[in-house]
């Protein structure tokens, strides 16, 4: 068996953007399940109104608005636990010690992409298949992808 170390992990989760409060949040036995604001037109037509989901985020503090276009939600989460784990493992993004043969990215996701999935088709049957993005597949499709070479973009 050989030898796993880990030197640094991030969250993004419903108690907190961070490890720090995460934590925090758990310690104080808080939940991260909340009532849906009524003004969040995704849940419009969901009977429930209580929700986990990433509560005070701002993605504009994280990402420029290109990004954001290109960047589906769950995308920009792992992006920011990512660059929380390099920060806590004392990485940089360039950092020319480092031997990528011998470091790696573990990131949990149920499912990704739905955010995007559901726009995209909505478009596809509101205003037809010419107004669906260029970049459907590749948002979609980024899961895997988009973190291994996310080294270079945090």
């Amino acid at each position: 068996m050989t030898a796993v170390v880990v030197t640094g992990y991030g969250l993004v989760t419903p108690l907190g953007i961070g490890v720090d409060q995460t934590w925090r949040a758990l310690s104080q036995s808080q939940s991260g399940i909340r009532r849906i604001d009524d003004d969040a037109p995704y849940f419009d037509a969901i009977s429930s109104k209580i929700a986990g989901q990433i509560w005070d985020y701002h993605p504009l503090t994280y990402f420029d608005k290109k990004s954001l276009r290109r960047f589906d939600p769950f995308v920009q989460y792992a992006l920011i636990a990512v660059r929380e784990a390099m920060q806590m493992a004392g990485l940089t993004n360039f950092d020319p010690g480092l031997d990528l043969t011998r470091a790696g990215v573990f990131m949990g996701s149920g499912i990704g992409g739905l955010h995007t999935i559901q726009n995209e088709t909505k478009k596809l049957h509101v205003q037809g298949a010419d107004k669906i993005s260029p970049f459907f597949t590749r948002i979609f499709n980024q899961h895997g992808f988009r973190l291994c070479f996310a080294r270079n973009r945090i």
